[in-house]
């Protein structure tokens, strides 16, 4: 039966970042587990065989470690333009840009339904409320219509068919 407390403990371990007491109870636990102290040996031998100089092929200079390690451990000191070098100026300046396109596209969409609704109710009421003058209107050319049309015996001209663009009432039953 293999033990799991390598793989629960065992890599925190060897990068120490064990508290003290489970520090001291993990190597109470290597000194009675032979699997344990098996995967420990192990892994002493491949990072013995694989991150060696020699393996590596060249080492670092340590004038080039301790730069490294003085650049890494100072704090980061921002950069920035003028006023936009403060962090809250950026907060406030990009809020207020969000608020005001929000406020913009809604206004558009707001008015664009207000248009909309206008243009459709002045098209229905059209339709709907017809008035007398309408009614005259169309009786009148339905007349010149019929007073346009052949009487019996009178020679009918052929009609030559029409041409390009030909406008068509849907609405005819």
């Amino acid at each position: 039966m293999e033990c799991n407390k390598w793989d629960e403990s065992g890599l925190l371990y060897m990068a120490n970042e064990l508290s003290q007491p489970l520090t001291s109870e993990f190597e109470q636990h290597l000194k009675i587990c032979q699997c344990c102290s098996n995967e420990l040996n192990q892994y002493f031998l491949e990072r013995k065989k694989y991150f060696s100089a020699a393996f590596l092929c060249e080492p670092t200079p340590e004038h080039l470690d301790k730069k490294i390690i003085s650049l890494c451990a100072k704090p980061m000191i921002p950069t920035g333009i003028g006023i936009f070098y403060l962090p809250w100026v950026k907060r406030v300046l990009f809020s207020a840009l969000v608020f005001a396109l929000g406020v913009g596209a809604g206004g558009y969409f707001t008015f664009a339904y207000y248009q909309s609704k206008s243009s459709s109710a002045y098209a229905q009421s059209k339709v709907t409320a017809p008035s007398k003058t309408v009614n005259a209107t169309a009786t009148a050319a339905l007349d010149t219509a019929k007073k346009s049309l052949p009487q019996k015996g009178e020679k009918v001209l052929p009609v030559k068919p029409p041409q390009g663009i030909v406008p068509v009432d849907l609405k005819k039953e």
